[in-house]
């Protein structure tokens, strides 16, 4: 049995909760799965209670997986710094962790940023091959907002993390390009989607057009394009009769989205849900009727699948990932950063709802996106690596 450590660049409470979703279905997959989180905060924006239970060397068992925690904390303003001292923070959490629990055959790092870099760094002295598996849509670079996030200064740590590792891994077509720009030429970029876990993201006992719900379900920021979906379901409101839409998630433009959303004519059809339990969310997803996110970039958006998987069509905005796996048959694709757009694709999905057929829908994210499916591609590399012993 080969022994996997993932290195998440991020973690919950702060996001990433498909890292442990991920690592969860390696450890069905017959794999030994140990986590190594080392979470970055800042002193200053640290909760109260927090400061207290924050440990160096906590260990705790999650569905098949052990959790190493630690902790770093940030220096303000001095990012450059901050990279390099985390990445090394991150080393010396490793060999405390080798010399409890031994050598690991292979790293799984979640995204160059940072983690990747840190793996780079722990393969250096110990010898130990990793792959990076990236996920940030910034490297989708379709906007300029998405390159700014690839800062010019970051380029010695990307191409560091990138150019060592024994695979690298996205999560769709749509970063080979920005990625290429960092690696070896002789590195093949792989392409393995995320993963959805089907057996839990099921259809509804019954899901008809009316009253037409739609949901939307991401990050409270620019990126994420809530504003476009708020003018849009404005337009729509005013021809669907109990048209509602209803928006999950927190980020930094909540008040702003919020007092957007309170100008428009649909205002009280608009609701606000916060951050959800899972729970919660599975329960907002088989009661919508379509899920609407409009992106102005994204590296894939497992919010689509998991609706997809309940047999529900989805509208996406052609924003780097989705493109690469919503088809037709399972809703629309619209033009990026624009609200006609946006009206135009959901006033067709209510024009024709029919048309989608939820068995189909869900068929295809068992067979292409489920946790099985997913697997057997991690599977196959990574014992392809751990026996090369070249």
């Amino acid at each position: 049995m080969e022994k996997i450590l993932i290195i998440p660049s991020w973690y919950p409470p702060d996001g990433g909760q498909f890292f442990q979703d991920h690592a969860e279905a390696l450890a069905e997959a017959g794999f030994h799965v140990d986590i190594l989180v080392n979470r970055i905060v800042g002193f200053t924006k640290l909760r109260f209670s927090e400061r207290f239970t924050l440990k160096r060397f906590h260990i705790s068992n999650v569905n098949g997986t052990r959790v190493i925690r630690s902790f770093y904390l940030k220096w303000p303003k001095s990012e450059l710094l901050n990279i390099r001292s985390w990445a090394n923070s991150t080393v010396k959490l490793f060999q405390k962790y080798q010399a409890a629990f031994g050598k690991p055959d292979i790293i799984l790092a979640h995204s160059a940023i940072w983690a990747g870099y840190a793996a780079s760094q722990i393969s250096t002295f110990c010898g130990i091959p990793y792959i990076i598996t990236e996920h940030r849509s910034r490297f989708t670079g379709l906007t300029a907002e998405a390159k700014n996030f690839v800062r010019d200064a970051y380029q010695p740590f990307l191409e560091e993390a990138f150019r060592g590792a024994r695979r690298i891994i996205t999560v769709s077509d749509a970063l080979h390009a920005s990625i290429r720009k960092f690696a070896r030429e002789d590195q093949e970029i792989l392409t393995i989607p995320n993963l959805v876990d089907t057996s839990y993201f099921i259809p509804p006992a019954e899901r008809q057009r009316d009253p037409f719900t739609i949901l939307s379900i991401g990050r409270l920021e620019h990126e994420k394009g809530m504003d476009l979906i708020i003018q849009a379901f404005d337009q729509l409101a005013g021809e669907i009769p109990g048209a509602t839409l209803r928006i999950v998630g927190k980020g930094p433009l909540e008040s702003h989205l919020k007092t957007m959303a309170s100008k428009v004519n649909s205002s009280e059809s608009i609701r606000f849900l916060g951050h959800l339990a899972p729970a919660q969310l599975l329960a907002e997803i088989q009661q919508a009727r379509v899920l609407a996110v409009a992106s102005r970039f994204e590296a894939f958006g497992v919010v689509f699948i998991e609706a997809m998987s309940s047999g529900m069509p989805v509208l996406a905005a052609r924003a780097g990932g989705p493109e690469t796996f919503v088809t037709d048959m399972a809703g629309k694709v619209v033009e990026s950063d624009s609200v006609s757009a946006v009206y135009v694709g959901l006033k067709s999905i209510y024009n024709n709802y029919e048309d989608y057929d939820p068995v189909k829908i869900r068929e295809y994210v068992v067979a292409h996106f489920s946790r099985q499916a997913v697997m057997r591609k991690y599977t196959e590399l990574i014992q392809e690596i751990c026996h090369d012993k070249g």
